[in-house]
């Protein structure tokens, strides 16, 4: 900014001891004033969009590294559940080795033979074929050795254990099964499995050691899926400072084992793992690509587990979510400075026709100093004041409002009708877009009256039904007759969807989603046991599942914006934050009781009121477009006045334009005729649209007002409820919503 007032100073004051000619001369030298409104220019563009980067960069980083994060949560998450896949699986094996030992029978014959009642013959021949019979409890099982109570074989069926591998007994007197392996034999491996045969006494009699096959067990870590084309998991067991992985790899498919150092990235993990830790660590390998391991502990077994992914796949997603916001902000970025450059070029084109002599050089000059400093003040307010929504929503508003006229006057085989087609399906994805994002700030404009919520469950029991499926049943307790509440229709149904989404999903299994109302009075003693209510008369709306319930580590969150405990891809976490800000902008208040395996009770609580319910499908419409009526526009942004001209001048309306407040009182004063109807938006500079319909009302008191706008800023609504009387359209606009409200207002006063 000094460079530029600088630039200014010295090139519109004359030098001393030069002619008033000269140095007129010199001012109006053309060149001279290009260069002086070209610095401008690209000074001020080249300042806004240095800010704008720094803001955007400021913001991208500690979002990144949050992402990064999760991504990391979800590698070690796939960890923890192929690590219970295991356990899992190593508890049946124990479950087998015990049904095996605790067979009556041939427990019986050996305590026989340890007495002395029998030969060795006789309980080979009688032992053989029954433990051959328990091998058929599963088909992992191929071999089982009987051992004496002093370690001796005495029966063994199936394969051998391996005569160089030390047998998985366990200490005296312990009822404890030991797993040892994986073994070699006969080039296949296989893993061992000891436990004690105790007899009548409780006295350890024999030991059972049973063979099971590896091949189910690799199996079962490899069938796990999710971790993309570079993940995979390993399996571990130490062997002094080597670790022989024991799961195929993506360069060993025959599940052999591999035996790699400890101090490698993947050795130190599994051995961390065996070390019952848990963690994540980055590392380069001999190849030089960068993995990200997650280890973990395993119970049972003397074994450690890891999984594996290449970083560029890990966190790729992250880098697309990050390019994708990147893009979106710098082009929100240009498009800024593009509005400060069209801004400034109107203000140098004036200093270049006027600057002409000393004085008025210094005249302008302070002029422009003063322009750049207000310019920069009305842009800081204006986006502080207006937000996304608004400037977004005028946008959308041209692009929506001008392709939907388009598509009525084009023919249907025309051949840009499609392409006009998209661009109408953008615009209106868009203006969702926002929609959501002021519904989630808890600013969005509710419409609300009164209503009975005993209707709105019932003309929306269909629609549930079919959204919980064929294994829930929906259920309604409604009372018979309720108190009406103050309340938004649409919101209370996204409420009731919203609970019933979530209810659905805690039963995979099936059973019954329950929605109840009743009246209740919340007296003294409830309210100062609950924060922030007040005694009196509410609608108790509950909505119950006999799911799995919440857990309890984890009620205290429910609540928290993106908070889930649904699987990676199935859940926003904003269900129930959503919930909760709509029952909150209702001055209602939200409880819930749950139990890990007996469903979920949600509570809420409407102030209730006094009055007739307005019911769906009540008010008239009429199917009148056209009307003669004179209607004053005002909006600071001429496309708006223009698309709103285009859809109305049609109809046979007399449109009138102003860009702000004291512009339409000017145009009112010097308007001779009858003005029916004022349409103006909310946000304006100075005079807002709340305060130019009171002074339009006094000086034209039979003048109608319909104000529209894509974000209130609470001019015209108290935390986003509409004031009493107002009429309002929200943006962006389409010509059927515009001139419905304008009938609708209008056919009113006959």
């Amino acid at each position: 900014m000094k460079r530029i007032i600088e630039i200014i100073r010295k090139s519109m004051m004359a030098p001393q001891g030069a002619s008033p000619g000269n140095a007129a001369a010199s001012i109006d030298a053309p060149h001279v004033q290009e260069r002086i409104r070209k610095t401008i220019i690209v000074s001020s563009a080249f300042g806004i969009l240095a800010i704008g980067l720094i803001v955007a960069l400021v913001s991208i980083l500690p979002l990144y590294a949050r992402l990064k994060k999760e991504q990391e949560n979800n590698l070690q998450h796939a960890c923890k559940v192929r690590t219970m896949a295991v356990e899992e699986y190593l508890s049946r094996a124990k479950d087998i080795a015990l049904q095996i030992t605790s067979r009556t029978q041939i427990r019986k014959k050996l305590e026989s033979f340890n007495r002395g009642e029998i030969v060795f013959s006789e309980l080979v021949a009688f032992s053989g074929p029954k433990l051959a019979d328990a091998m058929k409890l599963s088909d992992e099982v191929v071999g089982i050795s009987r051992l004496s109570h002093t370690g001796s074989p005495l029966v063994e069926v199936g394969l051998p254990p391996p005569a160089r591998h030390p047998l998985p007994i366990p200490p005296r007197g312990s009822r404890e099964v030991v797993i040892h392996g994986p073994c070699l034999l006969n080039t296949k491996y296989y893993f061992l499995v000891g436990a004690h045969i105790f007899g009548a006494g409780n006295e350890p009699v024999g030991t059972d050691v049973v063979l099971f096959k590896i091949d189910r067990l690799q199996h079962i870590v490899e069938d796990y899926t999710g971790l993309g084309e570079t993940g995979e998991t390993l399996l571990g067991q130490p062997s002094k400072d080597h670790i022989h992985l024991f799961t195929p790899t993506r360069t060993h498919k025959d599940y052999d084992i591999d035996t790699i150092p400890i101090n490698t990235p993947v050795g130190a993990a599994i051995a961390k793992s065996i070390q019952q830790l848990t963690g994540i660590t980055i590392a380069r390998e001999p190849d030089g690509n960068r993995v990200i391991l997650a280890y973990g502990p395993m119970r049972n077994a003397n074994w450690g587990i890891a999984v594996k992914m290449n970083t560029s796949e890990l966190y790729s997603p992250v880098n697309r979510q990050i390019i994708l916001i990147a893009v979106v902000l710098i082009a929100l970025i240009l498009l800024g400075t593009l509005g400060i450059v069209l801004l400034m070029r109107p203000l140098t084109s004036a200093l270049q026709r006027e600057c002409s002599g000393r004085r008025c050089a210094e005249e302008e000059k302070q002029k422009l100093e003063s322009q750049l400093l207000q310019s920069q003040k009305l842009e800081s307010v204006g986006k502080l004041a207006g937000g996304v929504a608004h400037d977004f929503n005028n946008l959308l508003s041209a692009i929506i409002g001008y392709s939907e006229m388009a598509l009525k006057e084009l023919p249907e085989n025309h051949p840009v009708k499609q392409q006009i087609q998209t661009i109408e399906e953008a615009g209106r994805k868009g203006a969702t877009l926002v929609r959501q994002l002021l519904a989630f700030s808890r600013k969005q404009v509710l419409r609300m009256s009164v209503v009975d919520v005993n209707d709105i469950i019932r003309n929306l029991a269909k629609m549930l039904t079919v959204m919980i499926g064929e294994d829930v049943s929906l259920v309604l307790k409604t009372a018979p007759s309720v108190k009406r509440v103050m309340a938004d229709p649409g919101q209370i149904e996204q409420i009731l969807m919203n609970l019933a989404v979530n209810s659905r999903d805690a039963m995979p299994g099936g059973g019954q989603l329950i929605i109840e109302t009743a009246e209740v009075n919340l007296d003294k003693d409830y309210a100062e046991r609950h924060e922030g209510v007040k005694p009196g008369q509410y609608l108790l709306l509950a909505v119950t599942d006999t799911g799995e319930g919440i857990e309890r580590a984890v009620q205290e969150k429910i609540f928290d914006p993106f908070f889930t405990t649904k699987e990676l891809g199935k859940g926003t976490g904003l269900g129930l934050a959503t919930v909760y800000g709509i029952v909150k902008q209702h001055n209602g208040h939200i409880w819930f009781c749950s139990e890990p395996g007996g469903g979920t009770t949600f509570n809420i609580y409407l102030p209730v009121v006094y009055g007739e319910a307005i019911k769906a499908g009540e008010e008239e419409t009429t199917g009148t477009t056209r009307g003669t009526e004179t209607i004053l526009v005002v909006d600071d942004n001429a496309g708006i006045r223009k698309l709103v001209a285009h859809m109305l001048e049609p109809l046979g309306y007399r449109i009138l334009e102003a860009s702000g407040g004291r512009d339409a009182l000017q145009l009112s004063d010097s308007f001779a005729h009858p003005i029916q109807l004022l349409l103006t938006d909310v946000i304006l500079e100075g005079m807002n649209g709340k305060e130019l319909a009171v002074e339009f009302g006094v000086r034209r008191p039979d003048t109608q007002v319909i104000f529209m706008s894509g974000y209130t800023d609470n001019v015209i609504a108290s935390r986003g409820v509409l004031e009493r009387g107002v009429v309002f359209v929200e943006k962006p606009l389409t010509q059927n919503v515009l001139v419905s409200a304008i009938r609708k207002i209008m056919d009113a006063r006959r």
